[in-house]
């Protein structure tokens, strides 16, 4: 059973970050059991990066310990290790 994840980093370039994100950053997710993810950047921090992932927390660890998984971090430019927390959906409210 999969959770939801927020993770915060830092990135050098927020358009580097994106494309290897979405590419090589998406394959190796997807081979450690990533569900999806939707990702959020701060207006006016535009390196910081917020993410909210659909995944197990034991497989987003050891995700974080591969070292290929810490290669591709390298080279999507992030800046020191992520901070992530397990977050639980309460509702949503539409006003």
């Amino acid at each position: 059973m999969s959770e939801k994840v927020l993770a915060k980093l830092t990135v050098e370039d927020f358009d580097r970050f994106w494309e290897v994100f979405r590419t090589r950053g998406a394959e190796q997710r997807a081979a450690f059991g990533s569900r999806g993810s939707t990702v959020f950047r701060n207006r006016d921090k535009e390196n910081e990066v917020w993410i909210i992932f659909d995944w197990e927390p034991a497989a987003l660890q050891d995700f974080l310990k591969d070292s290929t998984s810490q290669e591709i971090m390298r080279s999507a430019g992030v800046l020191g290790a992520p901070e992530s927390q397990v977050v639980e959906e309460v509702g949503q409210h539409l006003a």
